[in-house]
């Protein structure tokens, strides 16, 4: 009986999260301020014109994409219709050894993510700034500094 109510409630009780995020809150946005942390750039190129810039951008800029996330597939596998959507994870392992040296708490928020939105006919390049993401640890701001140039010229090469 015990197994049967504990099944119960692992199955159950992520249905009544998902109904209650998804459920009457359309209008809700989250409390935090994207402030200056998010970056977002509107691409003169097509959905797929941009994502293929936007890998070139990375590898020319020596870092290693780890991951992308096609999130229109994944949409779709929970019956949600939308544009196009990539997610992109990246790093350097060179930039491992200043983590380390520094901070080995800031892995906690490594890889770093870029993605590719298409809403309508515009296509964005959006990231969160890496000074932002590694705010809270304890890194060389020259650094986490060199990491948003980085980035605005990676987004930026994905654009043109």
């Amino acid at each position: 009986m015990k197994k049967l109510i504990f099944a119960l409630i692992l199955f159950v009780a992520p249905v009544f999260l998902l109904e209650s995020c998804s459920k009457g809150s359309t209008n809700q946005k989250s409390s935090a301020n994207k402030g200056e942390a998010i970056v977002t750039l509107t691409s003169k190129s097509d959905f797929f014109t941009t994502v293929n810039k936007l890998q070139s951008a990375i590898v020319a800029n020596h870092l290693i994409l780890l991951k992308e996330y096609n999130l229109q597939a994944m949409m779709k596998m929970v019956g949600t219709n939308i544009d196009p959507f990539n997610l992109y994870q990246v790093f350097q392992p060179v930039y491992g050894k200043i983590l380390i040296d520094n901070d080995p708490d800031a892995f906690a928020s490594t890889p770093l993510s870029l993605m590719i939105k298409q809403d309508g006919n515009k296509v964005e390049v959006i990231y969160r700034k890496p000074s932002n993401v590694y705010g809270i640890f304890n890194l060389p701001s020259s650094f986490t500094n060199k990491l948003d140039k980085l980035f605005a010229k990676i987004a930026a090469g994905a654009t043109e």
